[in-house]
């Protein structure tokens, strides 16, 4: 009888990198706001980012730039993360309670459609990469 061998699952390092750099995106009060670097991975500037913020209408004040982020980087994780919820869902549980309290307060719309369902179209129009 041989030496037993073990397998691991190794992920990637370079999509391991790209989930971790989008992780560290987390803001102290749980949103988050997207860099430079994952704006480009997603298809996106944050010219243009920050153009689309400019579109949301709200009945109350809020941070629209981070409201968009949250719910790219939300939509982001459960399409392309869902396989490895493991790594990210504990962190995020923050991110969801604020995101979802935010909506709640300042029922957000892009050309009214709320904006997590503009969000979820959005996302079909982009093509995300895993390496630069």
């Amino acid at each position: 009888m041989g030496p037993v061998q073990y397998s691991i699952e190794r992920v990637p390092a370079a999509e391991q990198d790209v989930l971790m750099s989008i992780l560290s995106l987390q803001k102290a009060e749980g949103g988050f706001e997207i860099d430079r670097v994952v704006a480009r991975r997603i298809g996106i500037t944050i010219w243009e980012l920050k153009k689309l913020s400019r579109k949301i209408k709200a009945i109350k004040k809020a941070d629209m730039l981070t409201l968009l982020s949250t719910a790219i980087i939300l939509q982001l994780l459960k399409q392309y993360y869902s396989g490895r919820e493991d790594e990210w869902k504990d962190l995020v549980e923050k991110t969801g309670r604020w995101f979802k309290n935010e909506v709640s307060r300042t029922e957000p719309r892009i050309d009214e459609v709320p904006l997590e369902d503009w969000v979820a179209q959005f996302m079909k129009t982009l093509k995300f990469r895993v390496t630069l």
